[in-house]
């Protein structure tokens, strides 16, 4: 696959990400006071570790849930695409999705061969 195709796939996936995560920050929330993912994927609370000398150094972390905030961005889990929308996000998104992951593959296959 051509790294052209490969570049304009992953375009396509940020920018679909992009504007889902916009448009999911300006719907109204469903009553919970849940954070949003990009906020949580974003974003690395610190975990306070004792060193000697009584001191303590702040190391950054992700928050108890990251990696599933990151599989719901990873493909398209946007709240205004349940209900009716559904259909879309399988129709469009999850298509998508399978390619950014087939371009990124063949892109690191590719590079494995022409270094050994």
């Amino acid at each position: 696959m051509p790294m052209k195709y490969v570049a304009f796939i992953l375009f396509l996936w940020i920018a679909a990400g992009f504007m889902g995560y916009a448009l999911e920050e300006s719907f109204p929330s469903t009553g919970g006071t849940e954070e949003s993912d990009l906020a949580v994927v974003s974003s690395f609370p610190g975990v306070k570790m004792p060193i000697s000398g009584g001191t303590e150094v702040t190391l950054p972390s992700p928050s108890e849930n990251f990696f599933s905030k990151l599989w719901r961005m990873a493909t398209f889990d946007f709240k205004f695409l349940h209900g009716g929308w559904e259909i879309l996000r399988m129709i469009v998104f999850a298509p998508l999705a399978g390619m950014v992951v087939y371009a990124l593959v063949m892109t690191f296959v590719n590079i494995l061969q022409k270094s050994f």
